[in-house]
């Protein structure tokens, strides 16, 4: 197997630092921290109530994979933000292009480097989702399918860092673009969704703003997070219903969360193209 140098050099040079096992310890603590806050509440909500707790243990879920994707949202933009554009200030990047390696390999090398330590967090964290299952409420698929998509949400943002790290030519104004420009996956697109919305009521058409929503919106991991979370709560929270009172098509609503994993996938893929090509010296030149 032939292993990608940038990715094999990164994982031997972060293996060797300290940063590696104080992060995983930072993190499991705050995800621990978390579920016993939550638990003690849990609990002690039911006792007051004279309820099972197996009713309230979709909440200590929704608590413990929320607290996770807002830590991987915080650590994983910096990390890729600085891949190339750290390069950059470092004045090694001309030696990593003249290598030989095409920008293409360059590219999934640091993406993949960027989040390899995320996604062994994630794997860290795991056995603390068991607990999950101490009382009922939630079941062993549903937790290794939010995993699954913690870990792909992972790559997405990698790679929005590493796209925006080739647009930069500073650490800090890359860092700063990737967490806009997550924002604006995250919460520009609800924001486009309402004009449609509003465009829709005042026009009284719902073809187009409804296409268009639709499509907005599978763009949005925020959507596709609460629709994960919605299959597995017990008292549904009616977000399909409610896209769909708002003109979001039945038909995509009924497979959204597949449908929207297949469009963010190919978003991250045009991103590290996008990449590849900007980081390419030949660019726009006879080759």
């Amino acid at each position: 197997m032939n292993l990608n140098p940038i990715y094999k050099n990164e994982i031997i040079l972060s293996g060797r630092s300290r940063q590696m096992p104080v992060l995983i310890t930072i993190f499991n603590i705050v995800l621990f921290t978390a579920a016993m806050l939550s638990f003690h509440i849990i609990l002690l909500t039911a006792g007051n109530n004279g309820t099972s707790p197996y009713f309230e243990m979709p909440t200590f879920y929704f608590v413990m994979l929320t607290v996770q994707i807002c830590m991987m949202a915080v650590f994983v933009p910096p990390t890729a933000g600085g891949s190339i554009a750290g390069e950059r200030e470092r004045k090694t990047l001309d030696i990593l292009l003249a290598s030989g390696l095409p920008p293409a390999r360059i590219i999934a090398g640091k993406w993949l480097s960027s989040v390899s330590l995320a996604i062994l967090m994630l794997i860290s964290g795991i056995p603390m989702f068991a607990l999950t299952l101490l009382y009922g409420g939630i079941h062993l698929s549903d937790v290794w399918g939010s995993a699954l998509y913690t870990a792909f949400f992972v790559l997405i943002l990698g790679a929005v860092g590493v796209f925006c790290s080739t647009c930069f030519k500073r650490t800090t104004s890359a860092i700063i673009a990737a967490y806009g420009l997550i924002l604006v996956m995250n919460v520009g697109t609800f924001i486009l969704t309402f004009v449609l919305a509003a465009v829709d009521i005042l026009t009284s058409t719902i073809s187009l703003p409804g296409t268009l929503m639709s499509f907005v919106l599978l763009l949005n991991p925020a959507v596709t997070y609460g629709l994960i979370l919605d299959d597995t709560m017990i008292a549904r929270m009616g977000l399909r219903s409610t896209m769909e009172s708002i003109g979001i098509l039945p038909v995509l609503t009924e497979h959204w969360v597949f449908l929207s994993i297949l469009a963010q996938a190919l978003l991250m893929i045009l991103l590290l193209l996008w990449a590849g090509r900007r980081l390419n010296p030949l660019k726009g030149k006879n080759q």
